[in-house]
């Protein structure tokens, strides 16, 4: 099952999510929804923003603090706002014969992605929860703002070059060491600041 999974978690790597939310908007774009445009950049940037401090926040404080959550997963938070955004654009903006059953597929990437992280021992329970709590709220306000937008017609065939893509960029996403640099950011911000220690 490993396989699996390994297989699973790379639907959630950030060189792959980057440029597939690029494409949605740019293809949300040329059909008009600007407003989805808007939010979706600015409710992504919130999540992989919060994630972030997150990270930087607890990966240096696990050795002060005894804690259960020693880093939000990044995979968990970010997979889940992006494939939620995506299914619920699709469901909005696609005719129905598309949009259903690639928001179904977007369904089973928002739990799997997260599932796996817990059964590749990348992240515990807790961490994994985090994460999901973080992207479950950024993309609950997106739903909210882009709620009651014009709806523009996505044509299909642009949605099918589009999952196209996407399954091509996942057999080989690149992975990007965005984890390995976070944690060096993190050490360094307490080394030079002692943050962790300030707080009893």
């Amino acid at each position: 099952m490993r396989p699996f999974w390994r297989f699973m978690t790379d639907f959630g790597e950030i060189g792959l999510l980057l440029p597939c939310s690029l494409a949605l908007c740019t293809l949300l774009w040329l059909h008009g929804a600007r407003h989805a445009v808007k939010w979706f950049v600015l409710c992504w940037s919130g999540c992989l923003g919060l994630l972030l401090i997150g990270k930087l926040l607890l990966i240096p404080c696990t050795m002060h603090w005894d804690l259960a959550l020693r880093s939000p997963s990044g995979h968990a938070g970010a997979s889940l706002f992006f494939y939620g955004a995506l299914g619920w654009l699709l469901l909005r903006h696609a005719p129905r014969s598309v949009g259903w059953p690639t928001a179904l597929l977007a369904v089973l990437l928002m739990l799997g992605v997260p599932l796996s992280r817990v059964m590749l021992g990348m992240h515990s329970v807790a961490e994994v929860v985090a994460g999901v709590c973080v992207g479950l709220g950024w993309l609950t306000l997106f739903a909210r703002r882009e709620y009651g937008t014009p709806r523009p017609r996505l044509r299909p065939a642009a949605l099918g070059i589009g999952l196209l893509a996407v399954s091509a960029l996942a057999s080989g996403a690149p992975h990007v060491p965005a984890e390995l640099a976070i944690r060096d950011a993190a050490h360094w911000l307490q080394s030079a600041f002692s943050s962790c220690r300030l707080i009893p």
